[in-house]
């Protein structure tokens, strides 16, 4: 982080609305201005100032809805350097589509998709590795971690983030790794179904070290006895702290109906009051009166079904939230009147968790 926001290249990149951000960041930099010159000794750093104007925005919003919610902050973020940062490495980053914004790139060309890459060349089909047997190939130099692996190898068959961890801590307990190996089995029962893995990969009371590139060791704190082994394909279940299924769901529907897609763009916007922080997304995604059709490659309109008035326009990324089953089922939980509040604290919780994933130094 280190509110790089601010400087180039992200501040050109056209996904941040270069023109409304230096407005945004002007005035930002005034209020820290002012706030710093009678805070000598406790100064704020653009990078939490950024953060907590995030916050109080949300805020404000969710009380213009009848919601009074506090949203998390902790401070601490320092503030980065042009010199330290490198903007040819940065650049690479620029993103080609952002759906948490509704954002396409002018120049963005569709990826080849999964069956048409399978199809161009089957000689790639041997795993080089397999995070579901724990098996690394003697020759692999691929550049994705073994975990990283993993989760493609997951989305390719389809699975969910639920789907994936239940089978991988399943097979490790049912001993089916390549060669038999031991790695990752944390039981003492092999070959019985139970939830051991899960149990001892998150025991408090042992240590887990690396010994190698993909080898990591579990000791007991006090003997120092090796308990376990396993690689990153184990340990990456106790690492990984990704958005869930349902927090990108209350994140996007959250900042759709808060306006705020790239270029003010009003795709997805789907309410009647932009910029107050309410369910209406889902209640006119889902709303069986109404008929989405596709009109162009990434355009959708939602016309009503019987006067035929266009009521809407969404992008794919906004409809996959009534399309895929697991999306759809959330939607459908926060669409509903009761509901309203729930999907606020969701989205407080999910915006929450994305400002502080680059916090490593909070517990």
């Amino acid at each position: 982080n280190g509110a790089r926001i601010r400087l180039s290249p992200q501040k050109d990149w056209e996904a941040n609305d270069p023109a409304d951000l230096a407005n945004v960041l002007g005035k930002l930099e005034g209020i820290r201005g002012d706030f710093n010159a009678k805070h000598t000794e406790t100064p704020v750093s653009m990078a939490d100032l950024i953060v907590l104007a995030g916050g109080a925005a949300i805020e404000e919003a969710a009380k213009k809805g009848g919601h009074a919610v506090k949203v998390p902050f902790s401070p601490g973020r320092t503030d980065s350097s042009a010199e330290q940062t490198d903007e040819e490495s940065f650049s690479v980053l620029e993103p080609a589509t952002d759906g948490f914004r509704n954002h396409v790139s002018a120049g963005s060309k569709r990826a080849a998709s999964v069956e048409e890459q399978l199809v161009e060349s089957f000689s790639v089909l041997e795993p080089a590795t397999d995070g579901f047997r724990n098996h690394v190939s003697a020759g692999s130099k691929r550049a994705a971690s073994v975990e990283e692996q993993l989760v493609d190898r997951a989305q390719m068959l389809k699975l969910t983030s639920s789907e994936m961890t239940a089978l991988v801590g399943g097979l490790r307990v049912l001993d089916a790794n390549t060669a038999q190996s031991q790695v990752g089995v944390l039981t003492k029962t092999p070959g019985t179904l139970t939830n051991d893995f899960f149990v001892n990969l998150l025991d408090l009371s042992t240590s887990w070290q690396k010994k190698s590139e993909n080898l990591f060791e579990a000791r007991h704190p006090s003997t120092g006895e090796v308990m376990w082994t396993g690689t990153g394909a184990d340990l990456v279940f106790g690492s990984n702290s990704e958005l869930t299924s349902s927090e990108m769901t209350a994140l996007v529907g959250g900042l759709r109906v808060l306006d705020a897609n790239t270029a003010q763009s009003q795709l997805g916007v789907l309410t009647k009051t932009p910029g107050i922080l309410t369910n209406d997304f889902f209640v006119n995604l889902l709303d069986l009166n109404t008929s989405w059709q596709k009109k162009s490659e990434n355009l959708f309109e939602a016309s009503h079904s019987s006067t035929g008035v266009l009521m809407w326009t969404g992008t794919g990324a906004d409809l996959v939230f009534g399309s895929n089953s697991e999306l759809r089922a959330i939607a459908e939980y926060y669409a509903c009147d009761d509901s309203k509040e729930s999907f606020v604290e969701d989205f407080v919780a999910a915006w929450a968790k994305v400002m502080n994933l680059d916090r490593f130094d909070l517990a």
